[in-house]
């Protein structure tokens, strides 16, 4: 057999292979979003449903790991993040099924920082379309006693180990007071890589205590 044959059968096994490698990774990314739509959706019903049974709402307390306690929707995002449960604790566990929030960061509304983490590639993947993300827009916060409304001020990029933008000091950063209510929307990029952490931060603009007029 010549060299230019060898060659080109090559050339046509490694196409085989890049081309069998990308349907795996296509038919697997699928899979995980279907697993995780499924998981957000039961969280969502879940949730609903014991919001609707209560007379009275009180003032939020800590969840407990893993308890959904509040839903997410970004009319920018409306396709991806609308009425997304949000979870409390950011493992493999919450991501898969919604937002995760971190647990020492701030409740809805609070004073401080709430802040929020999700995927931007595979297992629901709520934040795939981070990148169209502007200052101005609006980030909503439902819980069974408020809807509160954040309006997105400053995004960065930083290392994974810059963990300092899910605290309270990063009032300073975007200029507001740390008295203020703030909020963090987190996810890796760029897009399939966890090298880096695109960042947006958003201020407490209002809140409406009426939340069953938004059911």
């Amino acid at each position: 057999m010549s060299i230019t044959r060898r060659l080109t059968i090559a050339g046509w096994v490694l196409i085989g292979s890049a081309a069998v490698m990308a349907i795996a990774v296509f038919g697997w990314t699928q899979w995980t979003n279907t697993l995780a739509d499924r998981r957000a959706n039961s969280e969502r019903t879940t949730l609903l449903r014991t919001w609707s049974s209560i007379d009275r709402p009180t003032p939020s307390t800590t969840p407990s790991p893993g308890e959904s306690f509040a839903l997410l929707s970004i009319p920018r995002l409306r396709d991806q993040v609308w009425q997304t449960p949000i979870l409390h604790g950011v493992g493999d566990d919450e991501l898969q099924s919604g937002v995760g929030h971190y647990p020492d960061s701030a409740l809805p509304g609070e004073t401080g920082n709430f802040a929020l983490a999700g995927h931007r590639t595979t297992h629901g993947e709520p934040f795939t379309a981070f990148d169209q993300l502007e200052a101005g827009d609006e980030v909503i916060v439902r819980t069974p006693e408020a809807r509160f409304v954040y309006t997105l001020v400053r995004d960065t990029i930083v290392d994974p180990s810059d963990t300092w933008v899910v605290t309270n000091s990063a009032a300073d950063v975007i200029a507001t007071s740390a008295n203020n209510a703030i909020i963090t929307l987190v996810t890796c990029t760029p897009k399939w890589s966890t090298s880096q952490r695109w960042v947006w931060w958003g201020v407490l603009s209002r809140t409406h205590t009426n939340a069953t007029a938004y059911r």
